[in-house]
């Protein structure tokens, strides 16, 4: 994958060359941000209706509990990406990536703004302890 950088506020967009057409796709995109880190990290992955990937931001850092995701924001960068969806991720230091509450409910405020801005919400997958849960795989998306 071939990367450039562009500041965007408080964020780095990295861009990609590249696509996920595939949950392995995605999984691959994403696991190795969250190895060794004990805090909770959220990265969204904006893409083309093809799948190529525009860009990858990390959102938010949380403590050992939790991450507070800005809907607002998100919706933003997709906006301004041109992004025909997303894939959102982010981690569970407690080692299990069973959905939380929170999680549930927030995936679904965020599939509901964006999908009334046209923008598909793909999959949420929580990373813990080298494994991998997909809302979409689990019905939850």
């Amino acid at each position: 994958m071939k990367l450039s950088f562009a500041i965007d506020d408080r964020h780095i967009m990295k861009r990609y060359q590249g696509c996920v057409r595939c949950l392995e796709d995605a999984i691959d995109l994403f696991k190795w941000r969250f190895v060794g880190l004990d805090i909770e990290q959220i990265y969204i992955a904006y893409l083309t209706a093809e799948g190529n990937i525009l860009a990858v931001i990390g959102e938010n850092v949380g403590d050992c509990l939790a991450s507070y995701l800005d809907i607002r924001n998100i919706l933003r960068h997709a906006i301004i990406l041109s992004a025909d969806s997303l894939i959102l991720a982010h981690n569970h230091p407690s080692g299990d990536p069973t959905p939380s509450y929170m999680d549930r409910d927030t995936t679904k405020r965020l599939a509901l703004v964006t999908r009334m801005a046209g923008i598909k919400l793909l999959d949420h997958l929580i990373f813990a302890n080298k494994k991998c849960q997909s809302f979409h795989s689990i019905g939850l998306l």
